[in-house]
């Protein structure tokens, strides 16, 4: 969620969809040079902060949000999702398949199809939980077999049984250590894992890099190679089919886009317009069908480290040198410099390290409800 630059009360909300539209809209302008479009009017658009409360509880975002109780999140997420998709439909000439789509509505989509509920200081989808430590508060998400594989490393404790709950010993040692020797330790070994930040940080949303001119938009719909999982990169290159690229979707066949795992329809619901293509990536056959499939790209969209790209003989810098105009995507949960390249992140660790937490009222940014001796509620799905 990008905010203003120059706001010093940044629990604040922002005054509504209209306004960030036009931020976004200016702030992307101002990166890559866009030709500036009108306002899209397809649907009404909020116009003050006070519509916030109303606008998260339609979007089903504020069902997610919470303990015994629903609780509205930091900032503005369902005002920002509406203006984020109004920016979409101005820039992309307000294409007709986009007329009558919800940006806030977006926000609850995915536990809508998963059947998820509200947690507390569990993710709605079960794997990330929010735990106190000696000074602060973590998240630690347990999303594949081997985050739960590095416990006993991590900890430097004995091993967890398969069949234990691993919560139960990784709540009880981490109450008793600080924050950062968890998070760099973590972070060496692979886990996602993130400290709550005291204060919400103030960073860019978005990086531009130049790699050679911008041109204008070609007369055929542009070629897109989606090479993301999950739920945030499939979502981009769905809004992009919609509003009329083309988009390829390519996979691994030894390592799926785990969101398989999940409810099918919902898979089909953000992938089943575009092309599908799955490559043995582990042979040199594999790698040079992927290599065709991306020098034939206009865009690529992708949610990898980018060392896991190098190891497959893919290098960003290089695919843009090689022809003007062409677009790279990286959706990274903490960017593309090393070191944080590195680290590894889901929706729900990423947003609690960059502050987008529920919390009581007057609860410190990083810290937990003094009354309770709880830890914050996780923001919506992911």
């Amino acid at each position: 969620m990008a905010r203003p630059e120059g706001r010093e009360d940044l629990e604040a909300p922002l005054r509504g969809a209209r306004r960030y539209a036009d931020f976004l809209r200016q702030e992307l302008r101002d990166a890559v040079a866009l030709p500036a479009r009108g306002v899209c009017s397809a649907r009404p658009l909020l116009d003050c902060a006070e519509d916030e409360p109303r606008l998260w509880a339609r979007s089903g975002a504020m069902a997610l949000t919470g303990d015994s109780v629903p609780r509205l999140s930091v900032g503005a997420p369902a005002s920002c999702a509406e203006g984020a998709l109004d920016a979409v439909c101005a820039l992309a000439g307000r294409p007709p398949t986009l007329a009558g789509l919800s940006g806030a509505a977006l926000l609850g989509e995915r536990a809508a199809a998963l059947g998820l509920r509200r947690r507390g200081s569990a993710s709605p989808g079960g794997s990330c939980r929010l735990l106190l430590a000696s000074d602060g508060t973590l998240a630690l998400n347990l999303a594949r077999p081997e985050d739960v594989a590095l416990l006993p490393a991590w900890l430097e404790c004995e091993g967890i049984r398969p069949d234990d709950d691993p919560w139960i010993p990784v709540r009880e040692i981490v109450r008793r250590r600080p924050t950062a020797a968890l998070e760099q330790r973590g972070r060496l070994m692979g886990l996602p894992v993130a400290a709550v930040p005291e204060r919400t940080p103030s960073v860019p949303w978005l990086r531009v890099t130049p790699f050679g001119d911008v041109l204008r938009s070609p007369e055929r719909p542009p070629q897109v190679v989606d090479l993301s999982s999950l739920w945030a990169g499939p979502l981009c290159t769905h809004l992009l089919q919609r509003c009329g690229a083309e988009v390829w979707k390519v996979e691994s066949s030894k390592r799926p886009d785990g969101a398989h795992r999940g409810e099918r329809s919902f898979y089909d619901l953000l992938n089943a317009h575009k092309r599908s293509v799955v490559l043995d990536l582990e042979t040199e056959g594999g790698r040079r069908q992927l290599a065709v499939l991306l020098a034939g790209a206009d865009i690529v969209v992708e949610s990898s480290r980018p060392r896991a790209l190098r190891q497959l003989g893919i290098r960003a810098e290089s695919l843009l040198g090689e022809r003007p105009g062409r677009v790279w995507l990286s959706l990274t949960g903490h960017g593309r410099e090393a070191p944080r390249g590195d680290w590894v992140a889901f929706g729900d660790d990423a947003a609690a390290s960059a502050g987008l937490l529920a919390r009581p009222e007057g609860t410190p940014a990083g810290g937990s409800d003094s009354r309770s001796g709880s830890p914050p509620c996780f923001c919506g799905d992911a």
